[in-house]
């Protein structure tokens, strides 16, 4: 299906869908197209719900609906396709709007798109006692005062005889008894509860092991069974004997413990979790530690002089296997891969952390009891509350179910598991055909939240299954708008070997999805990789350095963008750029108090505050508010060291004395202050 198809099938108000759109296709055109087409059918536009991901991209969504909004009312001109698609849609939102005395374009509050947070805080308003009693607090962006309160009051129960003291003990031995760095964890643990809270909502500790050790198993299965595949057939039935004959004669006992399993072996293990031990055994014999294959086999191995044959043998296997460095990578993973079963002492400190958890996530309730403040997390948690269970709707749940139509989620690959379990509560009772759609966009290959419990396997499972009791259709964009055709090939050609071959759901990791290159972009563009060898920051500098001047030589009113990964590497480099008289603009890069205006409203205080501070009372003088020359200010300065300069600039004398420029700033100047 190509681009212009499945940008006609998405405006279809009569289905739900899932569109991968990557970077530059136009996503956002897309999804504000879907908006209209649905907006000139609705019965009311608060029956659509629009969710996006900050403030700043809500905020932009609707204001560029009303924009199409106005610009139809007013007949403007359009060029293109997409922009007399979209003329067409606002044309019917104002017949629509018109007919049923909307009133939107005086009213944009009734456009209904916001956040996930301001969606929660919505819904647990709606009922506050179900939703625990969150709905009149004050919702506060900075709770760390509120975390390391419930922190410390939870750590101060160490010397309790119950569970709680026993669970504290346990944790702060296994940290050498660092007491503050207890604190410290356990309050960052706060902010995130959300992603570790439903595990622990288990009955007992032991249904919570039973959980994770499922948990374990599924990841390791799903480690050896690409592994299993790739030494299967003749290549297992070489290394079978290898690898038994490493286990009896290596001369590294450590390596042949590692190998014991092997010792005497008749056949390959089955690709399960039991078997991991024998798995990861083939990695400890084929790979250094650092990962790489193994380039030497000696007497350490079990492969010395008396051991020719087999030696050889082993080369032949692994000269094969280095043809394969998908090979390489899965031995690594699964050598590294931990047992599928918790030791009792793994046990135990798990185990005292669920115990210690739960009682700080209480002690955090009552601590915004307290004081009348959440946090959006709390928010959050408290909105599912108040919508009740998929299997048991609350009353707000069923009431929504005819006040809420049609659901539009922006960003969906950064969607975490809380609020995917929110988009299904909120779905939880439609039907088939009953005139009710979910429109999800999003790029598994942009996903950048993982920190924030975002899942991107959420995306793919979606795209392949749907999601609870929505059918949807996938649709891919692929066509991108932004870049030269130059700069999409590079890309295609570059990430294609950096995504796996195909959809990995269990690791969350999706494919690559090739782009398109818009035909009528005729911008021209290149990517080169400039590869420096060793760490001198130097060389580094020196080669930007070197690439910005054959730039601006070629085109000296170009604008040249330098993108760093942190202030740290920006080390030298801003200074140099000034040195050299570049014009540098630099975003959200110097400290605040390095910056010219920042610099200026200090000198100001500081001399506001103190008459005799001279060297502050000349800084506003020359300060881009007054503006004195160097002339001007030396003519005032000089001879009068034994004044302030408050006391200079008011005796008329002196001021006589400056240009008839120096006396009109300073006349201003001086009024004013």
């Amino acid at each position: 299906m190509n681009d212009n198809v499945a940008r006609k099938t998405a405006l279809d108000t009569n289905r739900s869908f899932v569109v991968q759109a990557p970077a530059g296709s136009g996503k956002t055109e897309l999804l504000i197209q879907r908006y209209l087409a649905l907006l000139a059918r609705v019965g009311l536009p608060e029956q659509i719900i629009a969710i996006t991901y900050t403030r700043k991209a809500a905020s932009e969504m609707r204001r560029r609906i009303l924009v199409s909004l106005a610009e139809a009312k007013k007949k403007k001109p359009t060029q293109g396709n997409h922009e007399k698609q979209t003329r067409n849609l606002a044309l019917a939102v104002l017949a629509r709007d018109k007919k049923l005395s909307w009133d939107i374009q005086n009213q944009p509050k009734r456009l209904r798109v916001d956040t996930v947070d301001a969606l929660n805080a919505w819904l647990a308003q709606q009922l506050p006692i179900l939703s625990g009693g969150v709905a009149g607090a004050q919702v506060k962006e900075n709770v760390d005062g509120e975390y390391r309160e419930a922190t410390e009051r939870t750590v101060n129960q160490l010397s309790d005889l119950g569970e709680l003291g026993k669970s504290l003990g346990i944790l702060l031995h296994r940290l050498d008894n660092r007491l503050s760095q207890l604190e410290f964890l356990l309050a960052q643990m706060l902010p995130r509860r959300d992603q570790w809270l439903r595990y622990l909502a288990v009955p007992s500790s032991a249904e919570l092991r039973k959980v994770l050790e499922k948990t374990l198993n599924e990841i390791i299965l799903g480690k050896i069974t690409p592994l299993a595949k790739t030494l299967s057939g003749e290549l297992s039935l070489k290394l079978l004997p290898l690898l038994s004959h490493s286990a009896q004669f290596a001369g590294d006992s450590v390596l042949r413990a590692k190998l014991e399993p092997w010792k005497d072996r008749k056949k390959f293990p089955v690709a399960t979790p039991e078997c991991l031990n024998l798995w990861q055994g083939i990695g400890h014999l084929l790979l250094t530690k650092m990962g790489d294959w193994r380039k030497r086999l000696t007497v350490i191995e079990g492969f010395g002089p008396k051991q020719a044959d087999e030696r050889r043998e082993l080369r032949e296997v692994m000269k094969d296997l280095k043809k394969d460095d998908e090979c390489r990578e899965q031995l690594r993973i699964v050598r590294d891969l931990p047992k599928p079963q918790y030791d009792e002492s793994q046990w135990e400190a798990l185990s005292a952390l669920r115990v210690v958890l739960r009682h700080l996530v209480a002690e955090l309730q009552v601590v915004f009891g307290e004081r009348n403040v959440v946090d959006f997390v709390e928010i959050a948690m408290a909105a599912q509350r108040a919508l009740g269970r998929v299997d048991n709707p609350s009353d707000l749940l069923l009431a929504l179910d005819q006040r809420v139509q049609h659901l539009l989620v922006d960003e969906f690959q950064d969607t975490s598991h809380s609020q995917h379990h929110l988009l299904e509560l909120l779905t939880a009772g439609w039907e088939p055909e009953d005139g009710r759609t979910l429109f999800l966009v999003g790029d598994p290959m942009q996903s950048i939240y993982r920190f924030r419990d975002a899942d991107p396997s959420l995306f793919l499972k979606t795209m392949h299954r749907s999601l609870s009791s929505v059918t949807l259709k996938s649709l891919e964009l692929a066509k991108n708008f932004r870049s030269s055709p130059e700069v999409v090939d590079w890309v295609n050609r570059a990430f294609q070997n950096i995504f796996p071959p195909e959809d990995d759901l269990t690791a969350g990791m999706g494919r690559f999805h090739a782009s398109s290159p818009d035909p009528e972009n005729k911008a021209v563009g290149k990517v080169n990789v400039h590869p420096l060898r060793g760490d001198d920051p130097n060389d580094e500098l020196n080669e930007v350095m070197e690439i910005l001047g054959d730039e601006l030589n070629k085109n000296e009113h170009c604008s040249v963008g330098i993108l760093v990964q942190s202030r740290s590497h920006l080390r030298g480099l801003h200074d140099q750029l000034r040195s050299r008289g570049f014009d540098v603009h630099a975003v959200e890069i110097d400290a605040p108090n390095q910056t010219q205006v920042v610099q200026d409203l200090i000198g100001l205080t500081r001399a506001l505050t103190h008459l005799g501070d001279r060297i502050a009372w000349l800084g506003i003088l020359r300060a881009p508010w007054c503006g004195l020359s160097w002339q001007d200010l030396h003519t005032l300065a000089f001879g009068n060291d034994r004044k302030t300069v408050w006391k200079v600039i008011n005796d008329e004398v002196q001021v006589e004395q400056l240009s008839s420029d120096g006396q009109r700033r300073l006349t201003q100047t001086r009024g004013i202050l």
